[in-house]
């Protein structure tokens, strides 16, 4: 919380933390093991907060049923972002920490992490740089590089070297 201003404010590395436990706290619970779960509804994710004391606390926030509905915006943002992780596409940024002017975010190109070529980000694929089969988790943002579709296929579920 910042308190300057009293609002809740959460940079990538404390989202990442956050996303990390409760994938770990889901695969725990469901026995997932090194299967990859694609991803968790909102509410599970509410329910694995509270139970294992992740993330901020609201329990009125952390009690409401359905997904969406929050105490106030900032903790609607807060929440959001957190579930919205297990959604969502992947964007260069959250990768690269690269600042990208609006004007040119769909025009970014990123390097392949194995050849080395660039192409846009949107004709990339997500590698899993530890593989999930391997034990990698499937939502660390630090797990996750740029890889053109030919060299993610060639990589297949080995580690990388």
């Amino acid at each position: 919380m910042d308190p300057r201003r009293g609002l809740i404010f959460m940079d990538g590395a404390e989202l990442n933390r956050i996303i990390i436990a409760v994938e770990k706290a889901y695969r725990q619970e469901n026995s997932c093991g090194n299967k990859r779960i694609s991803f968790i509804y909102p509410d599970r994710i509410r329910k694995l907060m509270k139970k294992y004391a992740i993330g901020m606390q609201c329990e009125v926030c952390l009690n409401k049923k359905y997904h969406g509905r929050y105490c106030c915006a900032e903790h609607g943002h807060y929440y959001r972002s957190i579930t919205d992780s297990f959604f969502g596409k992947i964007y260069p940024y959250e990768l690269y920490g690269a600042r990208i002017s609006a004007h040119t975010f769909p025009l970014f190109k990123v390097a392949c992490a194995f050849c080395g070529r660039k192409k846009n980000w949107t004709r990339m694929s997500i590698d899993h740089i530890v593989p999930i089969s391997k034990g990698g988790l499937e939502f660390d943002k630090s797990n996750l590089q740029f890889a053109c579709l030919k060299c993610n296929i060639k990589k297949g579920n080995r580690l990388q070297q």
